[in-house]
């Protein structure tokens, strides 16, 4: 699968679920789990699972939510970004 041969370029550990997920990210900014998982249209164990291995990768931040100390929103890092720019 080309996904998963262009993920494991950007690094060994991203595999093609998780290059998807950062494929279809949408560039509107941070989103908490439930969001992704209404705009993937994707699992959420799986979402959650995906979001946890790209944030120890580097390549997704948690960021505080500015209302809610509670909710930590992700979103992809500088690095992140820079590996999907190639």
């Amino acid at each position: 699968m080309v996904q998963g041969r262009l993920g494991s370029q950007v690094d060994p550990g991203l595999d093609s679920g998780r290059c998807a997920l950062m494929l279809r990210w949408d560039a509107s900014g941070p989103a908490r789990a439930t969001d992704l998982v209404a705009r993937l249209g994707m699992d959420m164990s799986t979402v959650s699972r995906q979001v946890a291995s790209l944030v120890a990768l580097g390549l997704v931040e948690r960021v505080p939510h500015p209302g809610d100390g509670r909710v930590r929103p992700s979103s992809i890092s500088a690095e992140g970004s820079a590996d999907r720019s190639g």
